[in-house]
């Protein structure tokens, strides 16, 4: 059998005496408290002989010898599963990077929608001279509740396939992996926009000026650039 639980510490040469007084005690003074058994016990154990102690000091030195060799069994084995441990660990840290580098993150209602409707706003935005994503946000804040709902639903099934197929804890990782991802593009955007600004006022330029509209999707974030008034 495998040491899962670290063994018992042995008794003393007292407590095996006591055990098997209170075996005594039971057997031939049934009416005497159990509260007075210490005591009884200890005066009993004042009073037997060298020889007889000797023998329970023997006895509990073969449980003390015994006690430790089951625990550097236990010990070993616990090392062994210590190793197991780390050894999983690092394998799944290791699968956990290449999936992260190949697998995309299963996507939201509102990017199920886009995908949907992408071509419908791009020609809706031809004509009236918009941008696509703002026209995608009426289309979606205008959207009938069981159209809306029909999004979410597909949303939930496509995770619960990612979570299957990954794990729960593996996908909220690659969904963490690609929201590290995105702000680190965004800023660099951001910073490469400030340093031409920066460039352009040196120079004696009027800078850009820059505006930011927000879609309904928290994850898709599209900037435009607009004239500066003279």
């Amino acid at each position: 059998l495998k040491p899962v639980n670290p063994p018992k510490r042995p008794a003393t040469a007292y407590y095996i005496y006591y055990g098997k007084q209170v075996a005594d005690l039971k057997e031939k003074q049934p009416d005497l408290p159990f509260a007075q058994y210490p005591r009884t016990i200890g005066d009993r154990w004042k009073n037997i002989s060298e020889t007889e102690k000797a023998v329970y000091d023997k006895m509990a030195e073969a449980r003390k010898a015994e006690y430790y060799k089951e625990l550097a069994a236990y010990k070993a084995y616990q090392q062994t599963l210590k190793l197991s441990e780390e050894e999983d660990n690092i394998a799944a840290s290791v699968a956990l990077k290449k999936i992260k580098g190949r697998v995309k993150p299963p996507k939201s209602a509102y990017l199920l929608f886009c995908d949907e409707y992408r071509a419908a706003a791009n020609e809706q935005a031809k004509d009236k001279s918009m941008r696509s994503n703002a026209v995608l946000n009426d289309i979606w804040k205008n959207l009938p509740k069981e159209k809306t709902e029909e999004f979410k639903l597909k949303a939930r099934m496509l995770r619960l396939r990612y979570e299957a197929k990954f794990g729960a804890a593996t996908v909220k990782e690659i969904e963490k992996a690609a929201r590290a991802k995105k702000h680190n593009k965004r800023y660099t955007k951001k910073s490469a926009n400030e340093n031409k600004q920066v460039l352009a006022t040196a120079e004696g330029d009027k800078p850009d000026v820059t505006t930011t509209t927000t879609t309904n999707d928290p994850t898709d974030t599209s900037t435009t650039t607009a004239e500066p008034t003279a």
